[in-house]
Parts: C-alpha cells; sequence; structure tokens
C-alpha cells in the first residue's frame, strides 16, 4: 500500500470496499445477530459484550447504539453491557490473577440462560475472548462471533460467527463499526413502537 505518494486514499477505500462486500454473504448470521437480539431485548435479557484494544473500543460503542438508539426508536429499555468497560475490574482480575481470565469472570457473574454474549475479536484467537465465549457457553447464553481475517478459533467455537476478512487490521475494524451500526439500526427498527407502557404491561 503506497502511503507516501499519491493514491494511498484510493488503495485504503479500494482494499475497504472489498472487504464490505462480504457482508453481502453472510446476510443469515447477519439476520440470526439481529433476531437474537430483538428477542433478548422483549424477554428483558442481557446482552453482553467483550473485546480487546481498538474491539474493546467497537464493543463499547456498539452497547451504546443498542440501548440508546433502540429507545431513541420508542423501544423498551435494553440491558446491554460492555464487559471491556470497566477498567478497575479488568485490572484487578489482570494483576490477581491472569488476563486471561477477565472477561470469563465477568461473563460468570452476569450471563445467564438466555442472554447474548457478543465477542469481537480481529484475530479470533485472543485467550481472554475464547474463554470468555466457553464461560457464556457454561452459562447458557447464546454466543455470537464478530471476526475478522480467516475468523480465528473465535468462529468455531461461538454459536454463530460473521467473518470480516481484510488487507489489515483497521479495515476489518472498519468493516466491524459498519455491521454493527447495520445491526443495531435493524433492532431498533424491529423494536420500534414497544415503548416503555406497552413494554411494562407485557412483562408486569
Amino acid at each position: 500500500m503506497n502511503t507516501s505518494g499519491d493514491g494511498y486514499l484510493e488503495t485504503y477505500l479500494e482494499q475497504l470496499e472489498g472487504s464490505i462486500s462480504v457482508l453481502r454473504n453472510q446476510l443469515p448470521a447477519i439476520d440470526d445477530m439481529v433476531n437474537r437480539l430483538v428477542a433478548t431485548v422483549k424477554t428483558r435479557q442481557q446482552i453482553l459484550a467483550f473485546g480487546n484494544g481498538g474491539s474493546s473500543a467497537t464493543t463499547s460503542h456498539f452497547m451504546v447504539d443498542i440501548s440508546k438508539f433502540v429507545r431513541m426508536h420508542n423501544g423498551p429499555p435494553v440491558k446491554a453491557i460492555c464487559l471491556s468497560d470497566n477498567i478497575p475490574t479488568l485490572t484487578a482480575w489482570a494483576n490477581d490473577d491472569s488476563y486471561d481470565v477477565v472477561f470469563a469472570e465477568r461473563v460468570r457473574a452476569h450471563a445467564d440462560v438466555g442472554d447474548v454474549v457478543v465477542a469481537v475479536s480481529c484475530s479470533g484467537n485472543s485467550k481472554n475472548v475464547l474463554r470468555g465465549v466457553e464461560q457464556a457457553e457454561a452459562c447458557g447464553a447464546y454466543t455470537i462471533g464478530v471476526c475478522g481475517f480467516d475468523g480465528g478459533l473465535l468462529a468455531a467455537k461461538v454459536n454463530s460467527a460473521i467473518v470480516v476478512p481484510g488487507e489489515r487490521i483497521q479495515q476489518v475494524e472498519d468493516v466491524h463499526h459498519v455491521l454493527l451500526h447495520v445491526v443495531s439500526i435493524q433492532v431498533a427498527e424491529q423494536l420500534d413502537g414497544l415503548g416503555a407502557e406497552p413494554y411494562r404491561a407485557r412483562v408486569r
């Protein structure tokens, strides 16, 4: 990739377009993710998400979109938690035990049968992400992997996976954001009009 002369932006965007186009081949997995999240919100169960580094920021952004955007569309309140956000708890587990368990221990504390756990990892091979998914399965949660490149070990470990290939990790992260924006919009639109009053009536 040319990073010093003319054309570097065009090259990056061409590569990015190639990664985005792959999403069209994964509509069943994307539909499954949307449907699972909609059902989870309707039954007042939880959506938990986690990832490392840039993927941590991605999961945090996604949980904001799911919780706030649904309410903006007059949808019900959403129990959406990013397990990467509580830095004191994360670093306590990392310091006192191992970084490999930072998500697994938080999943153990929060996840229950019927919850949805979303793990985002570009490599798909991060030990703490894999252990978090294993713990989610042990808790009876439905697991979704948002992966990059060839999917890594994560794609084979989750109940449903969406894999985004790319030339660079930045492009994979770009497409993860596009994907999760699309998902959050679809979830909000499917829950549109299920506002506070009728929602309280259903779950009373």
